[in-house]
């Protein structure tokens, strides 16, 4: 049968729904064509012979998974419609954009197939109720959830590979972000496991210590602002000289988390290159007087604080011993 062969008076009587749908904000923001085709079968379905004022979009689920079940409130509120009789056809650009999950596919192809309701995507138009086409509307279904399945899978390997040659970085604290914004020098192989740098400029180096001046002032401004509001104001100079202990201790964290990332995937790019081979490795911290800058910081936030802190004492106490008249107060 052909698919205006399965329309009829009945389903234009009533709504032509289409589905809109991303996966994540992410999709939404990037995949902008994608939305653009989805928005665009309101055209396939004024072509199938519905008029514009029966058909309705229902995007209320964007960025949000088809997998996930009973937090689409726009695939919900659909579902409803097609129970109470509500709509005559379901335009969406391809089964996975309704649903990743079998059971609430199969639950809106039971619905619609009992109360007439056709689905439609970009190939075809597909009645439920007719054995032909709630086979291929089934395939869909399961070909669309283990799509799913293969592209976590495959997502997984990739990131669990990566690991494995100790390049993942994930979640990345001060000396990763140092490793990751430091730039590369190149090296070529030169054999018995060792490697000489290429054309080396010193401005490279300068950059990578730059960096992490860089980051361990911001670290320092973090650590001296919430130091002292929380801990100097109440227990004093003791506080102070534990933060300066941890500032200190912080930047030789971050220089050996940043500085072993990048050991590893040089020895691992070393040890799997032939001699004479070329590759790009993460540049060390070369000025030591960098490892400062986090405790420097930490302290010049510390000393502000307190500086602003007995300034204001001492206008409060100024303002005690003046009259309302501006003239200072003498004692009884």
């Amino acid at each position: 049968m052909s698919d205006s062969g399965k329309i009829t008076s009945s389903h234009l009587s009533r709504a032509a729904v289409i589905y809109v749908r991303q996966s994540t904000l992410a999709q939404l923001e990037r995949n902008t064509e994608s939305t653009a085709r989805q928005y665009d079968l309101v055209h396939r379905a004024r072509r199938l012979g519905w008029p514009r004022e029966a058909i309705r979009v229902i995007d209320g689920d964007l960025g949000i998974s088809g997998s996930v079940t009973g937090q689409r409130a726009g695939f919900e509120g659909m579902v409803a419609e097609v129970a109470l009789g509500q709509v005559g056809i379901i335009l969406a650009l391809e089964a996975s954009r309704l649903a990743r999950d079998n059971a609430a596919w199969y639950r809106l192809l039971d619905l619609a197939g009992v109360c007439d309701t056709l689905v439609a995507d970009a190939d075809g138009v597909y009645h439920p109720a007719l054995f032909g086409d709630r086979l291929l509307l089934g395939l869909m279904g399961i070909m669309s959830e283990a799509e799913l399945h293969v592209l976590r899978a495959r997502l997984t390997g990739g990131i669990r590979n990566k690991a494995a040659r100790g390049e993942l970085r994930r979640g990345l604290p001060a000396g990763l972000i140092w490793g990751e914004a430091a730039p590369r020098a190149l090296l070529q192989e030169i054999g018995r496991g060792e490697a000489e740098q290429v054309n080396a400029e010193t401005s490279a180096f300068i950059v990578a210590d730059a960096w992490f001046c860089l980051i361990g002032a911001v670290g320092g401004l973090v650590t001296g602002t919430l130091g002292y509001r929380f801990l100097v104001r109440r227990a004093g100079w003791v506080a102070a000289a534990g933060l300066m202990v941890g500032a200190v201790a912080a930047a030789l964290v971050a220089v050996w988390a940043g500085e072993r990332v990048g050991l590893g995937t040089y020895n691992h790019l070393l040890a799997s290159s032939a001699t004479g081979t070329y590759f790009n490795a993460s540049l060390g911290l070369g000025a030591k007087s960098a490892l400062a800058s986090w405790p420097l910081f930490t302290s010049a936030v510390i000393l502000l604080g307190e500086t602003g802190t007995r300034r204001s004492a001492g206008a409060r106490a100024a303002a005690d011993l003046t009259g309302p008249s501006g003239m200072r107060t003498s004692g009884p």
